[in-house]
């Protein structure tokens, strides 16, 4: 079922919106982070390709401009137990970390003794630095390497253990083009009773090559390609991808759907951060910042 346009259904309130942003992206041009709002989450993306130093930098950067850093933290790229607790210590001590998604890593084989996000759990480095937000992931789509019902289980064993640990979880999907499997899932896990928030991924607005680029690495490649026939559909000129459309299923399925929790998007700005900023203010999802104010948090 499709959802009413814009036009024939009063618009659901726009969803606010988290980014996700390399170590590298942040260092780089750090000026770019004042337009985003106050206390926005910033997820910082573990590339493999960062040292300690570089970590705790990023996240003191975007902790400078107000703003909420969330660091990765990848299971199976991990090379010791001593490796996790040195940098959670150092993120949350040098940093001021307190957020943090903790997912299994897009790795084929694990670099160290974590072969998934729960073998990281189990070992309690989370409780022992006092972190008490953590974001795990969700599978609309499902996985390519584990089955539904092993999806499930895990599910089931993080919340047994944020309930033992005092920590709130929510749930941080990968991004997604198919807006009826992403649906499909919230109502599933409404009828399971998964009670956590529910933040989306979405492709910021891009060119459509650098879409498949990344779709390709990201494992939604064929998501990817059906969003691109629709839009071809349209008009043999389309060269670029606009996430509105999109956005805007997910918020009216949340709006109509009782008991949903969906809280937020969690945007990829492959299009890069000024074109996916642009279209979340333009959209309401993000207040303009007035230029040169930053704010402690």
């Amino acid at each position: 079922m499709q959802p009413p346009s814009r036009t024939d259904f009063e618009v659901p309130e726009p969803l606010s919106a988290s980014i996700e942003l390399s170590p590298r992206q942040i260092l780089r041009d750090a000026a770019l982070l004042d337009g985003l709002p106050a206390t926005t989450r910033v997820y910082i993306l573990d590339t493999g390709a960062t040292d300690l130093t570089g970590w705790v930098q990023a996240a003191q950067t975007v902790r400078a401009a107000g703003l909420e850093a969330v660091p990765h933290i990848a299971a199976r790229r991990i090379k010791s137990a001593g490796e996790i607790e040195h940098r959670i210590a150092a993120l949350t001590r040098e940093a001021g970390v307190r957020d943090m998604l903790v997912i299994a890593g897009g790795t084929s084989a694990p670099q160290g003794p974590f072969d998934s996000s729960i073998a990281l759990l189990e070992t309690g480095v989370i409780e022992r630095h006092g972190l008490r937000d953590v974001g795990i992931a969700g599978h609309p789509e499902g996985s390519p390497d584990i089955p539904d019902r092993a999806i499930e289980a895990a599910l089931d064993w993080k919340l047994a253990w944020a309930a033992r640990a005092g920590v709130k979880l929510r749930l941080v999907t990968q991004f997604s083009f198919n807006a009826d499997a992403v649906r499909e899932w919230i109502d599933r896990m409404h009828a399971r009773g998964i009670a956590l928030p529910v933040h989306i991924g979405i492709a910021g607005p891009t060119g459509l090559a650098s879409l498949l680029r990344y779709a390709a690495l990201c494992g939604v490649k064929a998501s990817a390609h059906a969003a691109v026939r629709r839009g071809s559909a349209l008009s043999a000129l389309v060269t670029s991808y606009t996430p509105e459309p999109f956005a805007h299923a997910i918020e009216w399925h949340a709006e109509l759907t009782s008991g949903a929790h969906v809280a937020q998007l969690h945007v990829f700005p492959f299009g890069g951060l000024k074109a996916t900023a642009d279209w979340l203010i333009k959209r309401g999802s993000w207040e303009p910042r007035p230029a040169g104010t930053r704010g402690d948090t």
